[in-house]
């Protein structure tokens, strides 16, 4: 019975060990983004007192990291400032063609409407229907594309 009980006990601190292994490395890769940020000046201090060459090597390394984070920064927000200005430029462009689109998606509902009408007045139901299914069977498929 206490052999069964240890090898249970065992069993859940391998699983625990499992996990917080599992989270270790991950913890390492989120370190290594922010590292230029994390300068632990006592173990620097510390370090400096041991051997002051290495010290001053881990200063310039965190210094070159802050630097290359400094330019990945910059390229960044030239590139979304540019990205920003194409936006700007062609939102007269999205708003006339956005308005031709609409304007002509009513046109042919309407004009759908009218050909069925004037079917529906000839007796020509079947023919009217079409005409009508049409324009509502692209109006369907459109509300249900942006519900999806």
């Amino acid at each position: 019975m206490m052999s069964k009980k240890k090898e249970k006990e065992n069993s859940q601190i391998s699983t625990n060990n499992e996990k917080s292994d599992f989270q270790k490395p991950l913890t390492a890769i989120q370190n290594n983004f922010n590292i230029s940020t994390n300068i632990d000046i006592d173990s620097l201090t510390k370090l400096a007192n041991v051997d002051l060459s290495l010290a001053q090597r881990a200063m310039t390394i965190y210094e070159k990291q802050l630097e290359y984070a400094k330019d990945i920064d910059d390229k960044i927000l030239t590139l979304e400032k540019t990205n920003q200005d194409k936006e700007i430029e062609e939102l007269p462009f999205i708003r006339k063609y956005t308005f031709r689109g609409q304007f002509f998606a009513v046109l042919i509902a309407f004009g759908g409407l009218g050909i069925s009408i004037y079917f529906a007045s000839l007796e020509a139901f079947s023919l009217a229907g079409v005409a009508i299914s049409v324009p509502l069977g692209t109006l369907a498929i459109q509300f249900l594309k942006k519900r999806q």
